[in-house]
């Protein structure tokens, strides 16, 4: 097999070329992996530091949820969000339309949508703005 064309490793200033997959050069690679490794390590802190959110994601993992997921990405394979707007895009997520900490269903094919990863991405960013200021608004009401 060819191996790939050199190009300039990732490291901000570094002059070497390299064909290797992460795109970092023999000096720059183990700095790349020791930052990568504690910036997961922060996130995942963050994340998993609050149990209700810890015990929400966990659902994801089991086999009800897996097999709901695998049937209605089956049925309704293309971005419903795109769809309305006159776009064919394959989707990629199973989402909750009404999300679970909202109340929604957890297995209920009525609250499921297929979208894309760029649709999920923005409508789980205004669902977590919209709840925020939701909080904000009661605390400052308190």
């Amino acid at each position: 097999m060819p191996k790939a064309a050199p190009r300039p490793c990732r490291a901000p200033n570094c002059p070497l070329l390299t064909t290797t997959r992460d795109g970092y050069c023999k000096e720059h690679f183990a700095e790349a992996k020791r930052e990568s490794k504690g910036r997961h390590k922060r996130y995942d802190k963050r994340r998993f530091e609050n149990t209700e959110e810890r015990k929400l994601n966990r659902f994801y993992k089991t086999s009800h949820w897996k097999r709901i997921r695998d049937a209605y990405i089956t049925k309704n394979p293309l971005c419903e969000h795109c769809s309305k707007l006159s776009r064919t895009t394959v989707g990629t997520v199973v989402d909750h339309i009404v999300e679970r900490r909202d109340g929604g269903e957890d297995l209920d094919f009525n609250n499921l949508q297929t979208l894309c990863h760029r649709c999920h991405t923005i409508k789980t960013y205004e669902h977590k703005r919209k709840r925020n200021n939701e909080r904000q608004s009661d605390n400052n009401n308190q």
